[in-house]
């Protein structure tokens, strides 16, 4: 809405509801309930619309199109890359490293879709908050790491974060996010992976926490470890050993996590996936580790969906 209203009146500032109101030329709320604060969102779209039609703008085509002409383009000409660089980024999961000219992380971000995230950053026409306008004033070069799904996307940038400790990052405060509460128990995740010849593995259990993996589509065919795998060697070593090229490894990988005494995931990556999971809207089914009496079992029901696995949706697959 704020963003429509600037390019409406480019020659005002809008950056607050009070700002907006004198655009529109509506009241403005201070300190205003709940109910109030929602009634003065519609009256500030009803304003919108009427100066939309005034002007002769009566489809999103149009209004995009008046938006875009409008707008001055950001000068991208303090950075390392260029128009052609944000163009040509995937529409898909990862995680993004800002640096300075030093070469420093400042911001870690993560997205389900990381051409439009970082795009945002540079959007014509947006007006910059405090945190936008240090991040445009400190960065220089952007690295980007593509992963297979919105949770290793999650997983990634906390990582990251607390092996970077960027600056910005450190400067905002992180508030818990709301979910549904979903029941937890002990279960296989299999998501996927940026290369198709790979699959994700997440382990999850209430009392061990969280352990990741990549499984070869093949057995013996994979000889080349993902991108994705490299991602996670930059901020934990450990992950060379995650990479389970056969169906031993992959029994051993469940044996040591589930059945042995003593294993110890990462309690902190687990909390981040259940709370992934109450956000998700469809209904999540997955590998129920609570009916599988042994570990062959469960290499057993991962073997199934290892083999027949087509092609990947914006859905998680699980028995």
């Amino acid at each position: 809405m704020r963003l429509i209203a600037a390019g409406l009146f480019s020659g005002q500032r809008i950056g607050s509801a009070e700002e907006m109101a004198a655009a529109l030329g509506t009241p403005a709320w201070s300190d205003a309930e709940i109910g109030q604060m929602n009634e003065q969102l519609l009256l500030f779209w009803e304003h919108l619309l009427a100066e939309l039609a005034v002007r002769g703008i009566d489809s999103p085509l149009e209004l995009a199109a008046s938006m875009a002409a409008a707008a001055p383009e950001i000068d991208l000409s303090p950075y390392a890359f260029d128009a052609a660089f944000l163009q040509a980024l995937p529409a898909t999961p990862g995680v993004y490293l800002m640096r300075d000219r030093a070469g420093a992380v400042i911001y870690v971000g993560k997205a389900k879709n990381v051409a439009q995230r970082v795009k945002s950053y540079f959007a014509p026409g947006v007006e910059p908050d405090a945190k936008l306008t240090e991040i445009r004033g400190r960065l220089h070069r952007l690295e980007i790491r593509e992963v297979g799904s919105e949770l290793e996307a999650l997983l990634l940038e906390q990582r990251m974060i607390a092996s970077c400790d960027p600056p910005i990052n450190r400067q905002i405060a992180v508030q818990p996010r709301p979910h549904r509460r979903r029941s937890r128990h002990a279960r296989i995740l299999i998501l996927p992976a940026v290369a198709p010849e790979w699959l994700r593995l997440f382990f999850l259990d209430p009392a061990r926490g969280s352990a990741h993996f990549w499984l070869a589509r093949r057995y013996g065919r994979s000889s080349e470890a993902p991108p994705c795998h490299r991602h996670w060697l930059e901020v934990d070593g450990r992950s060379v050993e995650a990479l389970l090229r056969s169906r031993s490894a992959l029994r051993r990988a469940v044996q040591d996590f589930f059945w042995n005494e003593g294993a110890a995931g990462d309690p902190a990556a687990a909390e981040i996936a259940w709370s992934w999971l109450g956000e998700q809207t469809e209904a999540i089914h997955g590998i129920d580790m609570r009916l599988a009496a042994a570990p062959a079992e469960a290499v057993r029901l991962i073997e199934e969906y290892r083999q027949r696995l087509g092609e990947w949706h914006e859905k998680i697959i699980f028995t």
